[in-house]
């Protein structure tokens, strides 16, 4: 399961929306749901077989009064592993990192270049 959601305190205020709905791509996950503030989809490890990456992009808003520490959004991913694995590790692992997002956008310019 791979899902990306927004902190507590930026739900409560409104101030990051995410506006995926499905997931798409070459990957077809068997299960995925998806709110204004969490997108979450589950894939079979054989789909990653004959990938070494994939990427996901994820279309949000954020409230321009939202300070840059707070720019983030959670990641999670829970894996489950299979009987290959060493009985002990039949429980899921669950990873949660913070992304943030570092490109800022500014209003009214233009690239260079740009006519």
């Amino acid at each position: 399961m791979v899902g990306f959601s927004a902190n507590p305190e930026q739900v409560r205020d409104q101030e990051i929306i995410l506006a995926n709905k499905l997931f798409r791509g070459k990957l077809k996950p068997i299960d995925q749901y998806s709110s204004s503030t969490l997108v979450q989809y589950t894939l079979l490890g054989s789909e990653l077989d004959d990938l070494e990456a994939f990427s996901n992009e994820l279309i949000t808003f954020l409230h321009r009064n939202l300070p840059w520490r707070h720019r983030k959004l959670k990641l999670a991913v829970v894996t489950r592993p299979t009987n290959v694995i060493p009985a002990k590790l039949l429980q899921r692992i669950l990873t949660v990192l913070d992304v943030l997002y570092d490109v800022r956008i500014q209003r009214g310019t233009k690239d260079k270049g740009d006519d």
